[in-house]
């Protein structure tokens, strides 16, 4: 590769880590916003109480270790991505000549893989349609190992994102930030989604109330 080549796709990956950062903040904030009212109070709550005992009296976290001590936040972050992955599509080239699911594929062929369908199945999880952070919590079968294994939010192999550490420290500095220092409502509307580089979503309009 040449020294420009280089620099494009640093650029490129730089950018993409960012964004994708940024972008899984935002699906962690959809994942505790945009649930009915009952399902939405509870998430606060859990997501609050966790905090407080995290956080001590600080208003948000001030030393890495904190974010060891907030399995229920990152339980729901796990169950966002797996209802709405940034990357819904991944995309691989082949090679050498090979097979994919019995299909032959020639070397320089382009597979895509779909995102999305690994975390809507039945085989993989019960009612896979529901939001439930609670399934990521507690003992892991064979089962929810194997959805664990499929669900690939960062993708996988030596293309895995350089970004992930730092995107799941920032969602869960975020949404407890969050929960500890405001009441958070939903405000009317459809939120849709858009994909430009990454999946994000829009129209996602809330309050933040600061609390006493």
């Amino acid at each position: 590769m040449t020294h420009a080549e280089v620099l494009a796709l640093s650029a490129t990956a730089l950018a993409a880590q960012i964004r994708s950062g940024r972008v899984r903040c935002v699906q962690a904030m959809e994942a505790v916003l945009a649930r009915a009212n009952e399902i939405q109070q509870r998430l606060n709550g859990f997501i609050r109480i966790e905090a407080e005992r995290a956080l001590g009296a600080a208003p948000q976290i001030e030393a890495f270790e904190q974010l060891n001590f907030l399995p229920y936040t990152e339980a729901a972050t796990r169950e966002a991505m797996r209802l709405r992955p940034v990357a819904p599509v991944l995309s691989f080239e082949a090679l050498e000549d090979t097979q994919a699911g019995g299909y032959p594929l020639a070397a320089g062929g382009i597979v895509g893989a779909l995102m999305r369908l690994p975390g809507i199945d039945p085989q993989l999880l019960d009612a896979p349609e529901a939001f439930r952070p609670a399934r990521w919590l507690g003992a892991e079968d064979a089962r929810l190992a194997a959805a664990r294994k499929a669900l690939m939010p960062f993708g996988g192999g030596p293309r895995f994102c350089p970004g992930r550490y730092l995107a799941l420290a920032e969602i869960k500095m975020v949404a407890t930030m969050l929960a500890r220092n405001f009441r958070i409502t939903r405000q009317p509307g459809a939120v849709g989604e858009r994909y430009q580089l990454s999946m994000m979503p829009t129209n996602l309009r809330v309050r933040l109330e600061a609390r006493a």
